[in-house]
């Protein structure tokens, strides 16, 4: 039929704004011996469950063909490209045993919706949130609990609205975090620039610890030790790590300038060995209850040295008198 219309005139993709009426004609078999009655004598005709209008019915003369036009009426709209998808609220911490959770959910007002999310052990381990209603059969062993020591890897499933899709270049953010992804290999073959569907694999991966979780793509948080309990580690100037000791006598590592490491076991009046600006290891013993410290070149004299001419002039003096008094005794 399509041959019939003019090459100019033929419709070969739809344009976004323009308006296009849909219209069918049918036509009854030359051998059958039946014809089409006319809405007049009771015809009426359902297209996809509903009613055409009895006044868009024509029968030729004949009763052979039937033109059912304008049955319906569409305007296509510029399909828009969604840039980024967001995914919030998702569980993806688990312990040993425990039993998968799905809370993800899109923003209000997302030009897409959240079908799905799943987790996946392999190719046929795995469990769906919308299981049993659907997707039970994706997989052929489903996930009843999270096992210590295996790794899962997370997913989600999403279709763009009317006028929306998604392309190659659409973003994922996971609970206000952009992660990579992965279309599965059946989705290849069709344009990556024109997706009315979203079903990926995401590079979130987590393995359960018996008294834990342990995520691969996890930030770990910094943590601070607390100063009477446990050793504090610093860094000098070169970047060498230095541990001291705690109040409590706790062991202890210090590194000087040149990186030589020293060990010091505390206020225990036990020996403790430290280094000095060479690196070479000097001995000392520590009184108990106070801190070692390492000698300084620079560290203030005790002791009064500025009279001593005065000493030895009272000893010269002192001399004198004794031979004297020997000289007056012998005489």
């Amino acid at each position: 039929m399509n041959s019939q219309v003019p090459e100019g005139k033929r419709i070969t993709s739809f344009q976004p704004g323009r308006q296009y009426m849909y219209s069918i004609m049918l036509k009854a078999y030359d051998d059958s011996g039946y014809t089409f009655a006319t809405p007049q004598n009771g015809l009426s005709m359902m297209v996809n469950g509903s009613a055409v209008n009895a006044r868009n019915i024509t029968v030729g003369n004949d009763g052979k063909t039937l033109f059912a036009t304008v049955i319906k009426t569409i305007r296509p709209q510029q399909v828009k490209a969604i840039d980024v998808v967001e995914v919030n609220d998702a569980t993806l911490n688990f312990k040993d045993g425990d039993k998968p959770v799905f809370t993800g959910k899109v923003p209000d007002g997302a030009n897409y919706k959240y079908r799905c999310e799943w987790w996946q052990q392999d190719s046929k381990t795995g469990v769906v949130s919308t299981e049993p209603q659907w997707g039970s059969g994706i997989y052929e062993n489903h996930i009843t609990a999270f096992k210590a020591g295996k790794t899962y890897h997370y997913g989600v499933y999403l279709s763009a609205h009317y006028g929306y899709k998604f392309t190659s270049a659409t973003r994922l953010k996971i609970n206000g975090k952009f992660v990579n992804y992965q279309r599965p290999e059946e989705d290849i073959g069709n344009d990556p620039d024109n997706m009315g569907t979203m079903w990926v694999y995401t590079d979130l991966a987590m393995t359960p610890a018996a008294s834990g979780h342990i995520r691969d793509t996890e930030e770990k948080p910094t943590e601070t030790p607390d100063a009477e309990d446990n050793p504090s580690e610093t860094s000098d100037t070169k970047g060498n790590s230095e541990k001291t000791s705690d109040t409590n006598g706790s062991p202890a590592e210090t590194t000087d300038t040149y990186g030589k490491l020293a060990k010091d076991t505390g206020n225990t009046g036990k020996l403790t060995e430290n280094a000095d600006a060479k690196g070479k290891s000097t001995k000392a013993v520590m009184a108990k209850g106070k801190s070692p410290k390492a000698a300084d070149a620079s560290s203030p004299q005790t002791g009064d040295i500025g009279s001593l001419t005065l000493w030895v002039m009272l000893l010269a003096a002192s001399c004198i008198a004794v031979g004297g008094m020997l000289l007056y005794i012998f005489r």
